[in-house]
């Protein structure tokens, strides 16, 4: 991993700090370029939909949950670590039953790379759906829970929300 571009202030915003501590590549990341990449991911009905989002924020209801920061976290930690399981176990033989498992060449399998090549590409393609359906259903979870903890954290929840299902598409690919 690169470093982070040294033109960023430590001023700017944290999340733009910490996409920048996340690039890859050398090129620099400007706040307006970071702008411009997010807003061609974003058409006019989805500005639409987040701007009534963000309009009606101060409207969030607040309801308490019994949930503690540290029980949601322990279970952020434990879906975290099945999730991470699940794959391992789908790339190592003889580990027991899994709904998706490494396909193991044999003496049938084709010489053809192009074919040979099929089972794997939908093996890591069911893999790909799943971790995105298990990170989802993680999100909601978190979300959720995180609406519970204070008045700020509910209208981030639901911010969150809308900025969620508006670049769903976009994670996907």
């Amino acid at each position: 991993m690169s470093q982070a571009a040294a033109h960023i202030s430590l001023n700017g915003s944290r999340l733009v700090r910490f996409l920048s501590d996340l690039q890859v590549s050398d090129a620099a990341m400007t706040q307006k370029r970071f702008a411009e990449r997010l807003g061609s991911l974003i058409d006019l009905s989805d500005s639409i939909t987040l701007s009534s989002a963000h309009s009606n924020i101060r409207a969030t209801a607040f309801e308490a949950s019994g949930l503690s920061q540290q029980d949601a976290q322990q279970e952020f930690l434990r879906v975290r670590a099945a999730i991470v399981q699940g794959v391992i176990k789908s790339f190592v033989p003889h580990t027991g039953p899994t709904r998706i498992k490494l396909p193991v060449p044999d003496a049938e399998t084709p010489t053809d790379v192009n074919t040979a090549f099929e089972p794997y590409r939908k093996f890591y393609t069911a893999q790909q759906r799943d971790i995105d359906f298990k990170i989802r259903k993680l999100q909601l979870q978190m979300r959720e829970a995180a609406a519970g903890f204070s008045p700020e954290l509910a209208q981030l929840s639901a911010l969150d929300t809308a900025l969620g299902d508006t670049l769903a598409l976009h994670t996907r690919k």
